[in-house]
């Protein structure tokens, strides 16, 4: 490549389709819901066991959770509920590591599938999960780039510990907002143009500037509603006092939630994407065995002894 911006187009490509799911990574998941799913349903004959998330989405990664939540089931009894479901699995022996969470907003069951190892997060009646991740599904239909930047930046994230939100990271919905968000309000669409293509512009040149340097988020917010835009976050009720330094990301399921209250993390997510900005947008082209992406992005020992291990090797 002549290009850096072209090679790491590629390189995000390429990275994509390295980290999807093989089809005995998805086999072997559709097998755990399914035990699970039978466990649930021998308590609740009649409920529903709908699955959200970024399972559902397409957009897992080869560590993520599956999340799940019951509907239908009759159960008034939230916490009742939950330790029946831990009962009825440690009899059946399904899953090891398993927690309630039952002071949390919205309680859960925590607990690792002891066939396949595969992380689970259980809710009851918790309908906006399944309402998200049908508008996401969506969203990557008529956004293409949404896909391939969200797996590299969820990656980017997780490799430094800034991806959960209980500890002030930015979650996966987040994270999507924020691209959804980015993309619709693109430079490259103004004037009825075309959305940019090349992938490496709208990660570096675009991305990472904008939320690591250019937006003003101690009074702008951003939002995906009406095609994006972003909003006064005085005017919204979304300013912090004790923390002005919050990003503000409007929920497009609950425009009055602000998916970002928590993530107090956010001036060192900020200089992650500032000193990933410095780094891609001042290399050359082939950069040696690491590519220009592996600037940005370690080497997984996780991904890379999973793929030799479905190669054979």
């Amino acid at each position: 490549f002549r290009s850096p911006v072209l090679q790491l187009h590629q390189e995000i490509l390429d990275f994509c389709t390295f980290i999807s799911p093989t089809v005995e990574e998805e086999a072997e998941r559709a097998a755990a819901i399914n035990r699970i799913s039978n466990a649930i349903k021998s308590l609740w004959s009649h409920c529903k066991i709908e699955i959200f998330g970024s399972y559902a989405t397409g957009l897992y990664l080869p560590t993520s959770d599956i999340d799940a939540v019951i509907l239908d089931s009759g159960c008034d009894r939230i916490v009742s509920g939950l330790r029946a479901i831990s009962i009825e699995l440690r009899k059946r022996k399904l899953a090891r590591k398993i927690t309630i969470i039952s002071k949390a907003r919205v309680p859960i069951i925590k607990f690792v599938e002891s066939t396949s190892g595969i992380s689970f997060d259980i809710s009851f009646d918790l309908r906006n999960g399944p309402e998200a991740a049908k508008f996401i599904q969506r969203a990557i239909g008529t956004l293409p780039p949404l896909r391939p930047l969200c797996m590299v930046l969820k990656i980017f994230l997780q490799q430094r510990e800034l991806n959960e939100v209980y500890c002030g990271g930015i979650g996966s919905y987040g994270l999507l907002i924020m691209l959804i968000t980015h993309l619709q309000m693109h430079p490259s669409r103004h004037h009825g143009g075309n959305l940019e293509t090349n992938l490496g512009v709208l990660l570096v040149l675009d991305f990472f500037d904008l939320f690591g340097r250019s937006l003003n988020i101690r009074e702008v917010g951003v939002s995906c509603a009406d095609g994006g835009r972003f909003f006064s976050k005085v005017s919204k009720g979304f300013v912090d006092y004790k923390r002005p330094f919050l990003l503000a990301v409007e929920d497009p399921q609950a425009p009055e939630n602000d998916i970002g209250k928590n993530s107090f993390q956010i001036p060192k997510i900020r200089a992650a994407f500032v000193l990933a900005h410095r780094l891609l947008a001042t290399t050359t082209a082939n950069t040696g065995n690491t590519g220009i992406l592996g600037r940005i992005i370690r080497g997984d020992s996780i991904l890379t002894n999973r793929k030799r291990a479905t190669a054979g090797d």
